[in-house]
């Protein structure tokens, strides 16, 4: 599609403005009268997106309304000398393959261990010298166990066949999310060649339930039943089953008790082993969860990294505030 530069811009009084603003306004100047695609937004999703669309060719703007990019995968100072990752703070659902695609190790992100990334303090009160009790999980299984001990040597003997239980769904529905549905409508009316050709999108789900095997009707009852109930059927300290069921609860508006919550469960355990720093060390990310937005800012500021064709443009990023045309951070994105 085509998209106008003229329109976005208005014009504004001589009132001063901030710096940033400033530069905005003056950076209104380097949009061009068309472009073959138009992204609405500078979040994760559309910087990927204009990302992807840059590598094939296509001329591409980006525009963003706020002052720095990133939507909810942003970093920003809100205490002076602070800054925080102020919405989304789950770098694992970047997938690993535009990770590679995009070359964002080699822009800047960095990811680091993350040991121990699990704290659960008890309400309770110290007695004589002993202090209150809290479970703390890392990624040592000998520690875990010890750690589980306090409240259930019978937990912490189940522990490890519970995480071996639970990443191996993990492992078989990782490679699903990089694939094609299958297309039913061809394989059920489409000509024989159409059919034929379907039955390779049913491939990735064979290897799933190879995965899976014989113990694939109790990940069903993963997928579909709360995760107190699955909880339940392993341990018995309440504890452990608290720190473990918030995995099924966090960013939604459910309950451990809602049928299928222990399905947000098995993809938290897959989005923290997804994406990792080096092998079998999954980790977050350096400078805050905004890091991954200008890493991806960087990839397209790169044009010696881009497979382009000749005469092809990088992408503009600007944005639309108020009527005005704007530009963030264009010494680090998009130029």
């Amino acid at each position: 599609m085509a998209a106008s530069g003229r329109g976005l811009c208005r014009a504004v009084g001589a009132s001063p403005r901030p710096a940033w603003r400033r530069a905005h306004w003056e950076a209104r100047g380097h949009l061009k009268p068309e472009y073959d695609a138009v992204v609405i937004g500078a979040g994760h999703n559309g910087l990927v997106a204009a990302a992807y669309l840059q590598r094939l060719g296509v001329n591409t703007a980006v525009f963003e309304r706020r002052h720095v990019i990133g939507g909810a995968a942003v970093t920003e100072e809100i205490i002076p000398g602070f800054k925080f990752s102020r919405a989304s703070y789950l770098l694992s659902l970047l997938r690993p393959q535009i990770y590679t695609d995009l070359e964002l190790k080699k822009h800047g992100l960095r990811l680091h261990l993350r040991n121990p990334y699990s704290f659960t303090p008890l309400l309770e009160e110290g007695t004589g010298s002993k202090v209150p009790r809290s479970l703390l999980l890392g990624t040592d299984m000998v520690e875990n166990q010890k750690q589980i001990s306090q409240f259930s040597p019978q937990d912490a003997q189940a522990f490890p066949r519970y995480e071996a239980f639970m990443n191996r769904l993990a492992l078989a529905i990782d490679p699903l999310l990089d694939t094609a549905p299958v297309d039913m409508e061809a394989f059920q009316r489409g000509s024989l060649l159409q059919r034929l050709k379907s039955l390779s999108t049913l491939k990735p789900l064979l290897q799933a339930g190879r995965i899976l095997g014989a113990q694939l009707p109790e990940y069903y009852q993963v997928l579909t039943a709360p995760i107190t109930k699955v909880l339940d059927q392993w341990f018995e300290s309440e504890p452990l089953k608290a720190t473990l069921a918030t995995d099924a609860v966090i960013g939604a508006m459910t309950s451990p008790h809602t049928p299928g919550s222990g399905d947000k469960s098995t993809l938290w355990k897959w989005f923290f082993n997804t994406l990792k720093p080096a092998p079998n060390s999954p980790g977050p990310w350096k400078r805050g969860l905004g890091s991954s937005c200008h890493t991806l800012a960087k990839f397209c500021d790169q044009p010696a990294n881009l497979d382009l064709p000749a005469g092809a443009s990088r992408p503009f990023l600007c944005g639309c505030l108020g009527g005005l045309a704007t530009a963030p951070f264009v010494k680090c994105a998009f130029k």
